[in-house]
């Protein structure tokens, strides 16, 4: 069966708030992108979010688009079937989060705990709506400065919309796919700051992340940038 690309995302669960930091596309990848995701670790009940109908929610509709990408083995594309399961689950989604962004805000930590928070990053990340990500932005800046998300997050959002509006990315958490056997990075505004941009924010140098993607999906990749 042919398959296509549809990757998934993951999120270590070693972080105090645990998300997905790269967005994939048909020609993305991330060394997180190929790992299995794991459902968000549930907060405790004393943590009280101010709305806890809206937390199990989201942590509903995370379930969701998680169980149509159970099928998919690390590191794999999708075949035709799952692709237009995931498709499906994942347009519902934007539309009710979408709904959710404009009547709340993107859904922070005291609004629906950690992991409702985290649910609903993980789902504006798989939409397809670049609407939804630019409107999302401001609010995931913010948290990533109160340190309830890593900068990473941040970074990665930041890439993947400026990518999708056919700019330069700033913080090369981008990689192409070339030919399915080798991923090159997306075209980086100012390649000679790359790293004291990402170093600001506190991500590792460009080669230490491009090492990690080769590990992960093993093969070759090129994080090499003209000058400029």
């Amino acid at each position: 069966m042919r398959k296509t690309p549809y990757l998934m995302l993951a999120h270590g669960a070693a972080r105090a708030l645990v998300f997905a930091v790269v967005l994939v596309s048909a020609c993305v990848a991330s060394p997180a992108a190929a790992r299995k995701t794991q459902k968000p670790r549930r907060d405790s009940v004393a943590q009280k979010p101010l709305n806890e109908s809206l937390r199990q929610e989201l942590l509903r509709m995370y379930e969701a688009e998680q169980a149509a990408r159970a099928t998919m083995e690390d590191g794999d594309w999708a075949d035709e079937a799952e692709s237009r399961r995931i498709q499906s689950i994942d347009d519902a989604n934007t539309k009710r989060l979408t709904q959710i962004v404009r009547r709340h805000g993107f859904p922070s930590v005291r609004l629906v705990g950690r992991d409702g928070a985290n649910a609903a990053f993980v789902i504006m990340l798989h939409s397809p709506s670049l609407a939804l990500k630019k409107k999302s932005l401001p609010y995931i800046r913010s948290a990533a400065r109160r340190g309830e998300i890593p900068n990473e997050a941040f970074a990665s959002l930041t890439d993947t919309i400026l990518r999708a509006e056919g700019k330069p990315q700033i913080y090369g958490t981008r990689f192409d796919l070339v030919e399915g056997k080798r991923f090159v990075i997306a075209p980086t505004r100012d390649p000679a700051r790359l790293d004291a941009r990402r170093a600001a924010l506190g991500l590792p140098p460009i080669a230490e992340y491009a090492k990690g993607l080769s590990e992960m999906y093993k093969m070759p990749v090129d994080a090499t940038l003209p000058p400029r």
